[in-house]
């Protein structure tokens, strides 16, 4: 059967933007891509970059993947180092393709911080919605060459991941903007504008270790299906779970007949918008 893309094998870069509460777990996942060279669709690894401004603090031991000896390092060198001890020996460390930007992400530098736009898969694991808006408007302006955002987010016990951008020629999903708009207007939670202070100050959040764990792990599948086959994950809006709940929902567009206006011919119909849960 022909597929709707080119399925022959190809090298991918990743770069993971937040190294807190989602991120380090998602690190937990995609750092068994430094064991072997290819991955097991026979897609080549080829590099990752971890950024992230902040430290790590003793009260984040409870709900983030670090050793406690990292308690005052940056959070992206300290997990580039960790997994220097783990894999010294794979392709992306020695060839020096894997690499710390100890900096956050703003309108003036995601443009320079990002790495190049080629083939490159962005795991969004931020807390804010200014970075979450600014890596999607990044996405849409380089989809084109194959530029793939999956974000992740959560509260307490639940959350949602959502994948945008185009994979092999196959355009994926939509700009998290048009599903959550309220991330274009709320900056109240910006850390690149705060000072080191304000960022100090700043609570830990009431997120725990399973709503994080979830985020992690559903970015991760993601991730996978698309690798696999990207028009499988083509029509993906949103995938919401509710680890209290023990709930998970994909959310994909689909077309149905609806009422048809008074005005209109007996035999025509207007096509109207629903979601479907799967």
């Amino acid at each position: 059967m022909k597929k709707d893309f080119n399925d022959s094998p190809v090298g991918y870069n990743i770069c993971v933007v937040g190294a807190g509460g989602i991120g380090t777990l998602l690190l937990a996942y995609l750092s068994r891509l430094f064991i072997n060279p290819y991955d097991e669709y026979g897609n080549t690894f080829l590099s990752m970059a971890i950024i992230d401004g902040d430290h790590y603090e003793e009260k984040n031991l409870a709900r983030q993947f670090f050793a406690a000896t990292s308690v005052g390092r940056n959070k992206a060198a300290a997990q580039i180092d960790k997994f220097m001890t783990m894999f010294p020996n794979s392709s992306a460390i020695s060839g020096n393709n894997v690499y710390a930007v100890e900096e956050y992400i703003t309108p003036e530098n995601v443009e320079n911080i990002l790495p190049s736009p080629e083939n490159l898969i962005i795991f969004s694991c931020v807390d804010n919605h200014a970075c979450r808006y600014l890596l999607s408007k990044y996405t849409e302006k380089f989809k084109r060459n194959n530029v793939v955002l999956i974000t992740g987010g959560n509260e307490t016990y639940d959350g949602s991941v959502h994948i945008q951008g185009q994979y092999r020629g196959v355009p994926i999903g939509e700009p998290i903007e048009k599903r959550h708009p309220e991330i274009t207007t709320d900056k109240t939670d910006d850390r690149s504008a705060l000072s080191c202070q304000e960022l100090y100050n700043m609570p830990s959040g009431d997120q725990l270790l399973v709503a994080n764990a979830g985020a992690a792990y559903f970015m991760y599948a993601a991730f996978m299906a698309m690798l696999k086959n990207p028009t499988k994950v083509a029509n993906v809006q949103d995938i919401f779970f509710d680890a209290a709940a023990l709930e998970c929902r994909v959310i994909r567009p689909k077309i149905v007949i609806g009422k048809k206006p008074d005005a209109a011919p007996a035999n025509d119909v207007i096509p109207t918008q629903e979601t479907v849960v799967a």
